[in-house]
């Protein structure tokens, strides 16, 4: 009985909302109320079918874009793409990170250089980069660079570049241009 009922439960909470909003409306067009009308407005879920893509890319069998799914390890990804070929550096790769929804997971070749920029600069790791390396990226400077280290250390590895916006380091207008040069490492 508790499983059905907590099954039920959003249901419930809808209908509720529901008629509040209704009674709201109705009171509000007969005018017998002085206050304005409140609109709800209800969030979409979020589309899940359950699948991440990732995309496999370097020293793997077969690159290319492959479906995991949530729990799975960088390690379960690149077996989907028939596991790393005989010259990839399996230590560059954490093997025991989780998948995300639109990772790009390199595999990189023994000796490759890191992945860089259409530039061809190097990109930054969020997690790694000192506060010097960070200062030379566009309108960062020493402060910002000083938050980004001190946010990694007080709240944990970034997870992706747009963590320096949720994170309230920097805006997100900051972050579009420096977005190519910025990378997250395991």
């Amino acid at each position: 009985m508790g499983g059905a009922a907590a099954r039920w439960a959003p249901w419930g909470a809808l209908a509720a909302v529901t008629v509040v909003a209704v009674a709201l409306a109705v009171t509000a067009s007969r005018g017998g109320s002085t206050q304005p009308a409140i609109e709800v407005a209800l969030p979409d879920a979020p589309v899940s079918d359950g699948v991440l893509k990732v995309y496999i890319t370097g020293a793997v069998a077969h690159p290319g874009i492959y479906a995991a799914r949530p729990g799975d390890r960088y390690g379960d990804a690149l077996a989907l793409a028939g596991g790393p070929t005989d010259d990839a550096d399996p230590l560059a790769v954490n093997m025991a990170r989780r998948v995300r929804d639109e990772d790009h997971i390199h595999v990189p070749r023994q000796g490759e250089p890191p992945l860089v920029t259409a530039a061809g600069e190097p990109r930054l790791d969020l997690n790694t980069a000192t506060v010097k390396q960070l200062e030379d990226l566009p309108g960062i400077g020493p402060t910002r660079a000083q938050k980004i280290v001190e946010s990694r250390t007080k709240d944990g590895t970034f997870t992706r570049p747009e963590d320096l916006v949720q994170r309230k380091i920097i805006p997100l207008s900051m972050l579009e241009p420096i977005r190519e040069r910025l990378q997250v490492g395991p």
